[in-house]
């Protein structure tokens, strides 16, 4: 990030001494200013280089996980709206397919330990209760995970989608 920075304040500083050496008719002036124009060029490139190579990197890395277990799980609660009027309906039809990365979310709800299923940040559901206890073990003792929606379907009986995880964990 850093070199964004130097890209800015070079490429700054190089554009106000063109108008001070134009004023004062200085030869050197222009000569700075080019060069200042140049190094921020060179800053810039380094920085979109690093962008690169850390999205190469964090991608890489995921691919060569070796994954220990794999659970299949349905989310539940999709049914209802969330606390402040979104509908989890809703969500599920314009956000998630097959494939989406879905995040957990841990929380007490009337005493007892809950599990939200998040998608973008956005609430689609929860963790059945009895699931709950073995899905924060396996979380809090993994290097890494991988959670995904494993399928989204639509009930012939009443018309609402339903979703179901497949979470991956490496110990």
């Amino acid at each position: 990030m850093k070199y964004k920075t130097y890209a800015k304040w070079l490429l700054a500083s190089a554009l106000l001494l063109i108008p001070v050496s134009i004023f004062t008719k200085s030869q050197l002036l222009p000569t700075v200013s080019g060069l200042l124009i140049i190094a921020s060029l060179v800053s810039y490139t380094i920085y979109l280089a690093l962008i690169a190579r850390n999205l190469y990197r964090s991608n890489a890395d995921k691919k060569d996980i070796d994954y220990d277990d794999e659970i299949h799980l349905d989310v539940v609660g999709e049914s209802f709206d969330n606390d402040d009027g979104t509908s989890r309906q809703e969500i599920i039809e314009k956000h998630v397919k097959v494939g989406t990365p879905v995040e957990f979310r841990f929380y007490a709800f009337k005493g007892q330990p809950a599990c939200a299923v998040l998608v973008d940040g956005k609430q689609i559901g929860n963790i059945a209760k009895k699931e709950v206890k073995s899905l924060r073990d396996i979380l809090s003792s993994a290097s890494a995970v991988d959670a995904r929606v494993d399928s989204v379907g639509v009930s012939r009986q009443s018309g609402l989608y339903g979703v179901s995880l497949m979470i991956r964990a490496a110990q």
